[in-house]
């Protein structure tokens, strides 16, 4: 929709090629305001109506999201989950609601293989080797701790030296970005068992000690 009008003032030479970011809200706003009566009479209408549809959606969402600070943003493992690494009020609100009662899973690597985090594992004539995510994970979760993931990897200057932009770091240069994402993902996802398990708030991993010469 943002894009059909976008291309509309592009089309009639009223936006220019260098004007980045959104049309309805800010400056984008102001802007649109002040060329749209320049439009055709159709596509101005057009316009309009897909202006009204943008502020409506957006209304909605801010209701949503006011229902659901008021419903669970309150809750003390909906402020736990929140302490995880790129999550916030609409992620915290996911995984709480998507998790459920934490104790119908045994283990942080049965909720990480839940939200299809965990590929399946094969082995024949002593090769190992990784398969596809199962079909029956989460998809909700497994969305959420994906864009969790993505999250600390756009910010990740902003958390230099955390254990999520280690870990993210050191695996993209071997596997790249894609693998390295999920890995932070279920990293993120085993923190949550434990976080709602132990009711207390994320920690960092402790580092595993550096081996001495002596020890090998």
């Amino acid at each position: 929709m943002k894009n059909r009008v976008s291309a509309a003032l592009n089309r009639y030479g009223l936006k220019k090629p260098d004007e980045d970011g959104d049309l309805f809200t800010g400056r984008g706003r102001v802007h649109l305001n002040s060329h749209i009566q320049s439009l055709p009479e159709e596509t101005r209408e057009a316009t309009l109506h897909e202006w009204i549809l943008v502020d409506e959606i957006g209304e909605h969402i801010a209701a949503l999201e006011k229902r659901i600070e008021q419903r669970i943003g309150q809750r003390e493992d909906m402020r736990r989950l929140k302490t995880l690494p790129g999550v916030g009020r609409i992620l915290g609100a996911t995984l709480l609601l998507e998790i459920g009662d934490v104790n119908r899973f045994p283990s942080a690597p049965h909720l990480a293989s839940y939200a299809g985090l965990v590929p399946t594992v094969h082995s024949s004539g002593g090769k190992t080797w990784h398969g596809k995510v199962p079909r029956s994970a989460n998809l909700f979760l497994k969305w959420a701790f994906i864009e969790a993931a993505n999250c600390i990897v756009v910010h990740q200057s902003k958390l230099k030296g955390r254990h999520v932009v280690n870990l993210y770091q050191r695996l993209k240069a071997a596997k790249g970005h894609g693998k390295a994402a999920v890995a932070v993902a279920r990293h993120l996802a085993e923190a949550s068992w434990w976080i709602l398990t132990k009711q207390q708030s994320y920690r960092e991993p402790n580092r595993a000690p550096i081996a001495s010469s002596a020890h090998g």
